[in-house]
């Protein structure tokens, strides 16, 4: 198939990151619901303990009954400068921080309105650094089933399954693997911090 559709996802994890590069476009929902618990406003980083989740919030009220585009960013506590102290402790001593880190956090370090918005820039810049992007398009209207060539994989990425959803995980050398090994299912940002370049090639299992 040459689509894939998913959901907005805030640098998601490297299983379907993997999904992602095997298609020429990449189809994002914008005619769905917010869900809470879910990967559209979490991501999983590497550190000193292991595996930490990281959440952007939002503001308060009926998140989950909210179209999507609608979904408002919390500035109540500023999580984006939060993020990048956590970042940059985590991924200091990473071989590409120094290369990756200003790019990335000039995107952060805008008080974006709309999560969606937030999420698609990031999408923009994920597509850039690997190096060999896919057409990153959103839906028109929301379809119960996809069109014949999308492959539709919403929702199947979730917060409990999401070590189930590739055969075999996408190993590399991690900052922290001297002190508690292997941590699968991060966000595609760790594997962006160690590999650089190569992350491509890992993804598709060519390396």
């Amino acid at each position: 198939m040459d689509s894939i559709l998913i959901e907005t996802m805030c640098l998601p994890p490297i299983p379907v990151m993997s999904a992602i590069v095997r298609h020429s476009t990449l189809l994002i929902e914008a005619h769905e619901h917010y869900q809470k618990r879910s990967f559209r406003n979490r991501l999983h980083l590497n550190g000193p303990q292991g595996k930490v989740s990281f959440s952007i919030p939002l503001r308060s009220g009926k998140n989950s009954q909210m179209p999507i585009r609608d979904v408002r960013i919390s500035y109540e506590t500023p999580w984006h400068k939060i993020l990048m102290k956590q970042i940059n402790t985590n991924y200091g001593s990473a071989p590409y921080f120094e290369y990756l880190r200003d790019d990335l956090y000039k995107i952060l370090d805008q008080e974006w309105e709309f999560l969606w918005d937030l999420n698609f820039a990031l999408f923009d810049w994920l597509n850039e650094e690997l190096g060999e992007p896919v057409s990153i398009k959103h839906t028109e209207d929301y379809k119960k089933e996809s069109a014949v060539g999308i492959e539709d994989k919403r929702n199947i990425y979730n917060l409990r399954n999401i070590s189930e959803t590739q055969i075999k995980p996408v190993e590399y050398q991690q900052v922290f693997s001297d002190q508690h090994g292997f941590v699968s299912d991060l966000s595609i940002l760790d594997m962006l911090m160690s590999c650089g370049p190569e992350s491509i090639l890992k993804l598709k299992g060519i390396n």
